[in-house]
């Protein structure tokens, strides 16, 4: 008797060249249905991007036909929907956008004069993606439902990888070798995924409270508590370091954030002694190193990186070596990275990129204290100052784990520095607004308008 065609399908499938076929059939339907949206509106594409930046489809959905170029035929439409479609709004407050394309115009100039111009261009390249995006993503998030679709898009995309690493962590143990992100990513790397991770807890926790896109589902909560959970058992998971200092330091900021500080720090210390509980002894070994650095050669190899770079951008100092110079740090046959993506930025860009890229930073931080400030005594607001308190967390996150990896030109800040200037933008505006409704309509001159009308999302 021969096997029915439905059996016949379900052995095909069951494989794992079958698996791989049904999910890049999956995925080339929900792509060519998202790719006419964006025509309705280009924001889609923002999101259809993000969604493919974080989660590739070569190494995801095992979508080869085109590699690489998804991402660009949605960047290409997009652009091109939004220059002749939306009304432009200069993102607020300028001088943080000039501050960002200050550093952006800066290091065009010392890629120019890179010492290794070829690799350098490699990471040029990939790097201006990122910068663009940024840019134009600021520039079109101009309604709250823009800034949590954004907000779920990255919340869904690592929280993916977040389950895969608690599954594997309670499973086995993690071992930092299995516990990363997908491959060819920002997050490929167990330390750039741990802050990558504790980023998202701040941003988690804003959707669980204020989200308005899922409010009307009862699972939400369940989901998203369950996502926390995941990424702090998965940043154990990854035994990095980077992890324990970044996890340290966004628990220390939502204590300092919270109105109920008390039981804040109790609630963190319960949850984290019971996702220690799946923690082997090579991470209390890992943490341990820490302190007593000397015995670890990968500690020791960071320090000496470090110290390479600040000689190096002595030698060099307003320019720097442009990008991937740390390929003169010889040790043998191999060289070091920087380690740190202040270092990173010394060598590459000198004192003067590191300047605007601390600064970068540091602005970032004081637009979400403008955002806190303005909106914490407005109830309708709460949830713009709520959401400048979760980017503050993110970016502190962000930082401290900077210091333990070469992730200056990562996705990840330039996500969160597009948020902040488009909450402040939406929050300029409402506040005008009610300012206007009291006092009545707020005599604005036409030929240098200070806060635009909102696109429509």
């Amino acid at each position: 008797m021969e096997p029915s065609p439905v059996a016949g399908f379900l052995v095909r499938t069951s494989s794992p060249q079958g698996q791989a076929s049904v999910r890049q059939l999956l995925f080339i339907m929900v792509y060519l249905t998202l790719l006419p949206c964006i025509f309705v509106s280009p924001f889609v594409g923002i999101v259809v991007y993000k969604w493919l930046e974080y989660m590739p489809p070569s190494v995801v959905y095992y979508a080869n036909a085109l590699p690489n170029q998804y991402s660009l035929f949605v960047a290409l439409i997009t652009i091109g929907v939004w220059a002749f479609t939306e009304k432009k709004i200069v993102p607020r407050p300028v001088w943080l956008l000039a501050i960002f394309l200050c550093f952006v115009l800066w290091t065009q100039l010392t890629t120019a004069l890179a010492v290794f111009p070829t690799d350098a261009a490699v990471k040029w390249e990939r790097t201006n993606k990122v910068f663009l995006i940024s840019l134009l993503t600021a520039a079109m998030l101009t309604t709250r439902v823009r800034i949590e679709s954004l907000l779920w898009t990255m919340a869904l995309a690592i929280g993916y990888f977040a389950l895969s690493g608690a599954a594997k962590t309670i499973l086995s143990g993690g071992g930092g070798t299995t516990v990363v992100g997908a491959y060819d990513t920002f997050m490929s790397d167990r330390v750039a995924f741990a802050f990558y991770l504790c980023a998202l807890i701040p941003l988690l926790w804003y959707l669980g409270k204020h989200d308005t896109l899922l409010a009307r589902f009862k699972w939400r909560n369940y989901v998203i508590k369950g996502l926390i959970v995941a990424v702090i058992i998965s940043v154990i998971g990854t035994h990095a370091r980077t992890g324990i200092v970044a996890g340290l330091c966004t628990f220390a900021m939502f204590v300092w954030h919270s109105n109920r500080k008390m039981i804040t720090a109790i609630g963190g210390i319960v949850m984290l002694a019971l996702a220690l509980t799946f923690a082997p002894a090579e991470y209390f070994q890992r943490a341990d190193s820490i302190e007593n650095y000397q015995g670890d050669e990968s500690a020791v190899s960071r320090v000496e990186s470090w110290a390479w770079a600040y000689n190096y951008a002595k030698e060099h100092p307003i320019t720097g070596g442009g990008y991937k110079v740390f390929q003169l740090n010889k040790r043998g046959n191999y060289w070091l990275e920087a380690h740190n993506s202040f270092f990173e930025v010394l060598a590459e860009h000198g004192f003067v990129g590191l300047f605007l890229f601390v600064a970068l930073l540091a602005g970032i931080w004081v637009n979400c204290g403008w955002v806190i400030k303005r909106c914490r005594e407005h109830p309708d607001l709460a949830w713009a100052a709520d959401l400048g308190r979760a980017l503050r967390i993110a970016l502190v996150a962000y930082a401290s784990g900077g210091f333990f990896g070469s992730c200056a030109t990562f996705n990840l800040p330039y996500d969160i520095l597009a948020l902040s200037i488009g909450l402040r933008g939406i929050a300029m505006r409402q506040l005008v607004n009610q300012v206007a409704t009291v006092q009545g309509p707020v005599d604005v001159p036409r030929k240098a308008p200070l806060w635009p009308t909102a696109a429509k999302a």
